[in-house]
C-alpha cells in the first residue's frame, strides 16, 4: 500500500506538469477518492467530465493523449495508468477530437469548438492554427467557439448536436520527412481541408457545409483514400458516407454505401484494393453495419446486439482486426465487444473491476469512442461514466485507469462546501452532475450520499442540527436550469423531494443562529422556510444572495439591478442602491464589516459601501482577456473572504457560455480588494473557477477549477509559509 502522503506527492506531480513536491508545494490537488481506492494506495482521479477522444502514439505506445469537452488535453506517459493536464496556450474550453503524429509522439493536433490546435513539444505548449483557404481568408477565429456548437465541433450552424465527436483529423504516415508527417486532413466548418506542410498552411478539398463525424485514411503509394462520415439531411440524397480520393493533381469525391441513415462513426480495415476495404458503421437507431467491398454495400450486424439500441460508436483493433468494440447511446446500456469480426457480440461482464469507484454503482456512460491499443490486441481505453477505464481482455472487463485525471465541479458558489464547526475534518461538498458527497477525514476519502438526481446547485447544512441538509437537485433533462429542493433529516441516509419548489437556484443557506429559517435565492425570486426546510414560501422578484454571518436576520437580495436588504428575515425590505452591472454571480458580506458588500460580476469585482458601488477588480489589477467573437472578459464568478482575516479576499474567473479558459483565473487581495495579484502559483495556466470556500478552522482556501479541486493551506503560498509545506 502506498502511504497517503506518498500518494499526494505523486498526484501533485501528475497534476502540475511534473512539478515535484520539493520544487513547488503551493496548491495541493484533492482527488475524490473512495475508501477502497485509498486502502489500495491508488492516488485517484475522479474525472467527472466527458472525455471526447483518445489517441495513442504509434511511435511510442506508452504515450497516450485524451481530449475532454471542458478541460482541453491530458497526457499519459505510462500507458494510461496516470494522467497530467497539458494545456498551456490552449484557450478554448476543451476539444472534440485529437490525433498524434504517427511518427512523432510530440506532435499532436486537436479539433476544438473554436478551431484547430497543434503542439510540437508533447503538449507543453499549444498553438492555434489559422486555417486560411481560398474561400476563408479570415480563418476560424481563435479563443472562441466560432461556428458550430459545443458538441458539434466543426459542425455547421444549426445542425444536430451529437455527444462523442469521432475522429475529425487524419494524418498520412507516409508523408514523414524525418521530423514530422507533412500531410494532414481536417474536417472543418469550411469543409474538408488539407495541409501539405504539417499544418502551417491549408487548402480546401470540398464537402463544404457538412458537419464531420469521422475521417479514416487509407494511405498508399499513390493517391490517398479517405472515408468520411458526415451528418447530412435526408433531402441531400446521400446517407453521409463519402469516399475521397486525393490525387496529385485532382480530388474526387463520391457518396457511397447503402446505409439507411448517416453513420455516427466508422472504422476501417484497409485491404489490398479499395474495393476490398472493410468498413464498419455505427448508424444510430438503425444499428451496426459492415461492408467488405470498400463501402459500396453494407449488411446489418445482429448477433448478440440489442436490437432497439442507438449505436453511436464502433472501433476496430489495429493489432487484430477481428476485435471490435461498440457502444449504444443510452448510458444504461453496456459496452459490446466482438472477437470474430462482428459476427457475434457480447456485453462487458464488469465495467468497475474491484468496485472501487467513489460513485458506487458504475454505468457504461455516454458513447465516447473506444480507443484500442496500436500493438496489444486485447487492450483498449474507454471513458466509462466518470473515469478512464482500460480493458486487457478484449472488452470483457474494464479496470480503473484514471489517476491524476481530475475534474469534479462543485455546485458553483461558496455554498458548495459546508465546514462542520465542531469537526474540522468533516466537510460536505455539493457537486454539479453528481450531487452531495461527504468527507470525514479532511478530504482523504469521500462517500457519496444517496440523494439521486443529475446535479446539485450548492447546499445548506444546519449548524445546530447537522443531520438536516437541503440541496437543490436537478432530476431530468432540465437539471441545470430547473432544480427541486431536496431534504434529509437523518444525515443523508434518506432524501425527500419538496414538491412545488422547482426553480434555478443561485444561493442557499440556513440562518446561522436560528436554523428554523432557511433562505434560497433563485433566478425568479426567493424561497424562505420557517421550519428547517420542511415547507417553503415563495417571495417573487427579490433573489436572496447573502446572509450576514453574525446576524442571520439580515439578508441581502437583488431585485433586478436594485440591491435590497431585510433586517427581519425577509418580511420587509429597504432599497440600498442601484448596481452598475447587469448581474451578480456571487454576493459576499464582509465578516465583522457588514457594511462592506462585495459582488462577483460579469464585468469585474464591485464593492458597495456607504451607499456607493465601485468597481475594484479590474481597477485593482485583475486582468481582462480577449475571447475572439466574445470580446474582452473579466467575468468574475466567485468571491470569498477569509473569515479569520477579513482583509483577505479571493476572486475566481470563468468565461461564460463555454467561450474558453482564462490564463490567470484566481486572484487574491490582501487589502480588502483595493489591489489584486494572481494566486495561480504552481497551477497550470488556462483554467476556470467554479467554486471557492475558506475553512473557518485554519483559513485553508479550497478552489474548484475546470481541472479539479485544490487546496492552499492557510491561503498562503510556499514562499509565504517560509518554504515549508503544510497540510497533506
Amino acid at each position: 500500500m502506498i502511504p497517503r502522503n506518498t500518494a499526494v506527492v505523486l498526484l501533485v506531480a501528475a497534476c502540475t506538469g511534473g512539478a515535484g513536491w520539493a520544487r513547488s508545494a503551493d496548491w495541493i490537488p484533492i482527488p475524490i477518492v473512495s475508501e477502497t481506492q485509498n486502502r489500495l494506495g491508488i492516488p485517484g482521479g475522479e474525472g467527472f467530465q466527458m472525455t471526447q477522444h483518445f489517441s495513442w502514439s504509434p511511435s511510442n505506445p506508452d504515450v497516450v493523449y485524451m481530449v475532454v469537452d471542458t478541460s482541453q488535453v491530458w497526457k499519459s506517459t505510462d500507458g494510461g495508468r496516470s494522467w497530467e493536464s497539458k494545456r498551456d496556450g490552449f484557450v478554448n474550453i476543451g476539444g472534440n477530437s485529437l490525433l498524434v503524429d504517427p511518427r512523432n509522439e510530440k506532435i499532436v493536433f486537436v479539433a476544438s469548438d473554436g478551431g484547430l490546435y497543434r503542439t510540437t513539444n508533447g503538449g507543453d505548449r499549444w498553438e492555434f492554427l489559422k486555417i486560411e483557404t481560398a474561400d476563408n481568408k479570415q480563418g476560424i477565429p481563435p479563443d472562441a467557439r466560432s461556428v458550430g456548437d459545443r458538441f458539434g465541433g466543426f459542425g455547421a450552424p444549426g445542425q444536430q448536436r451529437v455527444r462523442g465527436n469521432g475522429l475529425q483529423i487524419a494524418i498520412d504516415p507516409e508523408s514523414f520527412d524525418g521530423s514530422r508527417c507533412r500531410t494532414i486532413y481536417a474536417g472543418t466548418a469550411r469543409g474538408l481541408v488539407k495541409s501539405a506542410d504539417g499544418g502551417d498552411t491549408w487548402r480546401s478539398l470540398g464537402l463544404q457545409g457538412l458537419s464531420f463525424r469521422e475521417l479514416r485514411l487509407k494511405p498508399g503509394g499513390g493517391p490517398n483514400v479517405l472515408y468520411v462520415a458526415a451528418i447530412c439531411e435526408p433531402d441531400q440524397g446521400t446517407c453521409g458516407l463519402f469516399k475521397v480520393v486525393d490525387g496529385l493533381d485532382s480530388v474526387s469525391i463520391e457518396p457511397i454505401g447503402d446505409l439507411p441513415t448517416w453513420p455516427r462513426s466508422i472504422a476501417l480495415v484497409p485491404r489490398g484494393t479499395d474495393e476490398s476495404d472493410v468498413l464498419y458503421a455505427a448508424a444510430g437507431e438503425a444499428g451496426l453495419f459492415k461492408s467488405v467491398d470498400g463501402g459500396s454495400s453494407f449488411r446489418r450486424l445482429a448477433g448478440g446486439l440489442p436490437q432497439q439500441a442507438y449505436f453511436n460508436s464502433v472501433s476496430v483493433s489495429p493489432a487484430n482486426h477481428d476485435i471490435l468494440y461498440a457502444r449504444p447511446h443510452n448510458a444504461l446500456d453496456s459496452i459490446y465487444y466482438s472477437h470474430d469480426g462482428g459476427d457475434s457480440w457480447r456485453p462487458a461482464a464488469d465495467v468497475d473491476v474491484g468496485r472501487i469507484s467513489v460513485l458506487g454503482r458504475v454505468l457504461p456512460g455516454s458513447p465516447i469512442q473506444i480507443e484500442p491499443h496500436p500493438l496489444k490486441e486485447m487492450e483498449a481505453f474507454a471513458m466509462i461514466f466518470d473515469t478512464v477505464r482500460r480493458t486487457e481482455d478484449g472488452g470483457r472487463t474494464w479496470s480503473y485507469s484514471s489517476s491524476g485525471f481530475l475534474g469534479g465541479r462543485l455546485g458553483g458558489g461558496k455554498d458548495s462546501i459546508h465546514f462542520d464547526p465542531e469537526k474540522p475534518e468533516r466537510m460536505i461538498w455539493f457537486f454539479v452532475d453528481w450531487g452531495p458527497f461527504i468527507t470525514e477525514d479532511g478530504g482523504a476519502t469521500f462517500r457519496k450520499f444517496s440523494a439521486r438526481g443529475r446535479t446539485s446547485a450548492g447546499g445548506a447544512v444546519s449548524v445546530q442540527h447537522p443531520e438536516i441538509m437541503v440541496t437543490p437537485i436537478g432530476y431530468d433533462s432540465t437539471a441545470y436550469q430547473n432544480q427541486t429542493l431536496t431534504r434529509t433529516t437523518d444525515g443523508g441516509q434518506t432524501w425527500n423531494k419538496i414538491e412545488g419548489t422547482a426553480d434555478k437556484y443561485l444561493f442557499i443557506a440556513f440562518h446561522p443562529q436560528n436554523d428554523d429559517y432557511v433562505y434560497a435565492g433563485t433566478s425568479r425570486g426567493s424561497r424562505i422556510s420557517r421550519d428547517r426546510g420542511a415547507t417553503w414560501d415563495f417571495l417573487p422578484d427579490k433573489s436572496i444572495r447573502a446572509v450576514e454571518p453574525d446576524n442571520g436576520n439580515t439578508v441581502y437580495a437583488l431585485e433586478g439591478r436594485e440591491l435590497v436588504r431585510s433586517d427581519d428575515r425577509g418580511e420587509t425590505w429597504a432599497t440600498l442602491g442601484t448596481a452598475p452591472f447587469q448581474n451578480a454571480h456571487e454576493v459576499t458580506v464582509a465578516p465583522t464589516h457588514p457594511q462592506r458588500i462585495y459582488f462577483a460580476a460579469s464585468s469585474g469585482v464591485y464593492l458597495f459601501e456607504e451607499g456607493t458601488f465601485a468597481e475594484i477588480g479590474r481597477a485593482g489589477g485583475i486582468a481582462t482577456q480577449n475571447f475572439g467573437q466574445y470580446g474582452n472578459s473579466c467575468n468574475v464568478t466567485n468571491l470569498v473572504i477569509d473569515p479569520n482575516r477579513p482583509h483577505i479576499v479571493y476572486a475566481g474567473l470563468r468565461r461564460p457560455a463555454h467561450g474558453g479558459h482564462h490564463r490567470e483565473f484566481i486572484y487574491r487581495s490582501a487589502d480588502h480588494g483595493k489591489t489584486w495579484a494572481s494566486l495561480r502559483g504552481n497551477l497550470a495556466s488556462y483554467s476556470s473557477v467554479w467554486a471557492m470556500a475558506v475553512s473557518p478552522h485554519d483559513s485553508t482556501l479550497f478552489l474548484c477549477t475546470g481541472h479539479g479541486i485544490f487546496k492552499l493551506p492557510g491561503g498562503m503560498t510556499k514562499d509565504e509559509r517560509g518554504g515549508l509545506p503544510t497540510g497533506s
